[in-house]
């Protein structure tokens, strides 16, 4: 570390440089680029809901343009069947919920 910042004063992830750039004291160069994070914030929302209280469309719409651009889906706390159906339908590759047991039974494990 003590070589990197030598050569490149305050460093960190933040910059791509870290002591992981050096071996034997010698620059090894620069990490990748950290993947950009999309949040989407529904609690603004004042437009229609289905039955089950999703914004009519809007879900399907944002899980197919992430499907589209190669992005990784997360979705939490989901602790209602629905919701977990919704999410197995779509494909969401990650999904946390406090009923894992819920979870499996539903997809018949």
């Amino acid at each position: 570390m003590e070589a990197a910042q030598t050569e490149h004063g305050d460093i960190g992830y933040w910059n791509r440089v870290t002591d992981v750039n050096y071996e034997d004291g010698q620059y090894c160069g620069t990490l990748q680029e950290p993947p950009t994070v999309h949040v989407v914030d529904f609690s603004g929302y004042d437009g229609p809901l289905d039955e089950n209280g999703f914004p009519v469309g809007l879900p399907n719409e944002i899980a197919e343009y992430m499907k589209q651009h190669g992005m990784i889906s997360n979705v939490w706390t989901v602790n209602h069947p629905v919701d977990m159906i919704w999410a197995m339908r779509q494909k969401i590759d990650f999904l946390t919920t406090d009923r894992p047991d819920l979870f499996l039974q539903l997809q018949g494990k």
